[in-house]
């Protein structure tokens, strides 16, 4: 049995002004071999499917899977590329048994606003209406017809933070050879009410997304589920398709996907008032930063979240805290100018830089800062345990650790890369449980590595383009009526 692993992977902010280009995903591209050497060991989706394939003795021929970090509209350039190229090495290296993708769920080009139901659409034109295509997402996608409907199987992940990127991967694999062996045929259902959830209210661990895992878990017990997922959307892409959906694939059963689909988005929609997004303004946020009994704690930088398409350069709260002159503050900051400028100083050198602000004047403006350069790295780091998205090799590009005069440490990258591991820390020889406050870019996805050492977490409400106040947002192309932008929705 001969299975095809390929994929692009992208979270595109439709609101953010840099646009995500070729060399991006170039520098992020792999082919043949070198995927099972960069993630046959993660625990990513592509790990996933590397042990559907010793668990249920088929072969894997990896052809091609790039990825790029969030940000604005995908090139017309790039998209073109990227998705001729995933056709050409799947005609070059067919027939296959089975193909497996790997895709996000959110990605938009400047020419293509369905970038992965365009690719899964020119997949199944390329092998063909009878070979099994097991598709798995990211938990944000907004989903479309032409995501769904040209799949045998459509897997998205269950957790937020995104830790089950492998078992998804390893779930949708078994289903694909379960399916070529004809042991099962899956039926499809999906639906996509008219609901919105906000970033802030999308922990799979709290309340209400607790309980809507809690009735997903309660239809994946029932006989003849094969796979079962509630999909949060990513309201940061500006798409007919954006919102809140949900799949059932059933064995053979069409009654049963169409009633258990429907039952879960139901249950959801009853719990729509309690998905609007809560969060403190700054002033308050480091008001209650400085009364707890024990430190550190993790400031949750909203509208700076990079694995959402923030900038990752937003100095709003890094301002406030030198203006109230708090010790034992941890921040980073993407700023390749600042960098060069550093490397040009060397270790040791006393600074007097302007730092971030570079890219969105609503996040703040570039901040002077003067203490000494610490420490200059390549910005490699691994993560050997699973963390948001399972990834285990990370690249912050060259960075730099000052020290300020004010007692705060500023890790400068010349990449965009979240808060998402600590072992960005230690590899820079920085001991976050010693801070007081650490700023985080990000919402969701830092939790799962910090939670370890934070002792509480406090969600802020920043300005940028990935801000929790959706209502501040210029939608044009999102359906309407939906909740809660049109309180009156009727589902």
């Amino acid at each position: 049995m001969r299975i095809a692993i390929l994929g692009l992977s992208h979270e595109t902010n439709t609101f953010s002004q840099l646009p995500t280009s070729l060399d991006m995903f170039e520098r992020e591209t792999w082919t043949g071999d070198e995927i099972f050497k960069r993630f046959g060991n993660s625990y990513t989706t592509l790990g996933g499917f590397f042990e559907a394939a010793l668990q249920e003795n088929f072969e894997t021929v990896p052809l091609i899977f790039s990825k790029s970090t969030p940000l604005g509209p995908i090139t017309a350039e790039a998209f073109n590329r990227l998705s001729k190229n995933m056709i050409i090495k799947l005609r070059e290296n067919g027939p296959f048994d089975g193909v497996l993708l790997a895709l996000h769920g959110a990605a938009v080009a400047e020419n293509e606003q369905d970038v992965d139901g365009s690719i899964v659409t020119r997949v199944r034109e390329a092998i063909g209406p009878k070979v099994p295509l097991g598709v798995v997402y990211d938990m944000h996608g907004n989903v479309s017809s032409n995501m769904i409907e040209p799949a045998t199987a459509t897997v998205f992940y269950r957790t937020n933070p995104h830790l089950d990127a492998h078992e998804r991967g390893l779930e949708c694999g078994i289903i694909i050879a379960r399916t070529v062996r004809g042991e099962i045929s899956p039926y499809q259902s999906y639906v996509c009410p008219p609901l919105v959830i906000g970033i802030t209210r999308q922990n799979t661990s709290e309340s209400p997304m607790l309980d809507i895992i809690t009735d997903l878990e309660k239809v994946l017990a029932e006989p003849g589920i094969l796979s079962a997922s509630v999909v949060q959307g990513y309201p940061y892409a500006d798409v007919l398709e954006m919102g809140m959906a949900f799949v059932v694939i059933s064995d053979a059963n069409a009654t049963l996907a169409q009633d258990r689909v429907d039952w879960l988005a139901q249950r959801s929609w009853e719990r729509r008032e309690e998905m609007r997004s809560e969060a403190h303004t700054p002033e308050i946020a480091f008001d209650r930063a400085l009364n707890v009994d024990t430190y550190p704690v993790g400031m949750l930088d909203i509208g700076d979240n990079i694995g959402g398409g923030g900038s990752g350069d937003s100095t709003v709260l890094l301002n406030l805290a030198l203006v109230k002159r708090i010790k034992g503050v941890l921040v980073t900051l993407w700023d390749p100018i600042a960098v060069s400028r550093s490397i040009e100083l060397g270790v040791g050198a006393k600074i007097d830089l302007k730092i971030g602000g570079k890219t969105d004047p609503s996040t703040g403006p570039p901040i002077q800062v003067t203490g000494h350069i610490r420490l200059i790295s390549d910005g490699n780091f691994e993560e050997p345990e699973t963390t948001h998205g399972g990834n285990r090799y990370f690249e912050a590009g060259v960075t730099v650790v000052l020290e300020t005069e004010h007692d705060t440490t500023i890790v400068l990258t010349s990449q965009r890369v979240g808060n998402v591991s600590l072992q960005q820390m230690y590899s820079i020889g920085i001991s976050p449980e010693s801070k007081k406050i650490i700023i985080l870019k990000g919402v969701n996805s830092p939790l799962a590595a910090y939670q370890r050492i934070c002792t509480d977490f406090i969600l802020v409400d920043t300005p940028g383009v990935t801000s929790s106040n959706l209502e501040g947002f210029n939608y044009v192309h999102r359906r309407r009526p939906l909740y809660p932008f049109e309180t009156n929705t009727i589902y």
